[in-house]
């Protein structure tokens, strides 16, 4: 199982800007197809969530792996887009008593810059937290997972690199990734 952790967080941080974090949303969904309107109430459904994640993800920790509909809740944060833009098609939950995060952003595109947001839409969550974490001295775990509808075959990069081979002596370096559930 891939996830993002707080060490990815210190690395990456400086990378991405500091956008407006907004919590506790009331949103409207106008102008989603009627396919992302269908994925997005799957995804809303715990169970359902409970289901994707136990039969798609190559899922080793325990806390995920025996986790119960009811220990899901929804975490409230607006995402935004490069351009400012508030992404609706992203969910949170966030594992009762625990840390631990689920990011889900689903697609029926490919997007070769997918990397790079849900890089920075993990970093968001992290920045959500603020006195929290300073408070408890507990940073999350978040399991990023793309879930694609698409026709095609996914062929985005699931990582911002590659994992590039040892370089003049340096050892590779290993950037973050997501975990894609294609349902195609």
């Amino acid at each position: 199982m891939i996830t993002f952790n707080i060490v990815d967080y210190w690395h990456y941080n400086s990378y991405f800007p500091k956008n407006k974090i907004l919590k506790d949303e009331t949103e409207e969904y106008v102008g989603d197809s009627i396919q992302n309107y269908i994925i997005k109430n799957i995804l809303e459904d715990k169970e359902e969530l409970r289901n994707i994640i136990n039969k798609y993800i190559d899922n080793d920790i325990s806390t995920i792996k025996n986790v119960k509909s009811k220990d899901l809740e929804k975490y409230k944060l607006k995402l935004f887009t490069n351009n400012l833009k508030i992404d609706k098609t992203n969910i949170i939950y966030k594992i009762k008593g625990k840390n631990i995060f689920i990011l889900i952003k689903y697609t029926h595109t490919i997007d070769y810059k997918m990397a790079e947001k849900m890089t920075k839409y993990c970093i968001d969550i992290i920045r959500s937290l603020g006195e929290q974490i300073k408070m408890q001295k507990i940073y999350p775990v978040i399991l990023p997972i793309v879930v694609y509808t698409g026709r095609k075959k996914w062929d985005a990069l699931t990582t911002l690199n590659k994992i590039e081979d040892e370089y003049y002596g340096f050892p590779p370096v290993e950037y973050p990734k997501y975990n894609l559930v294609n349902f195609t």
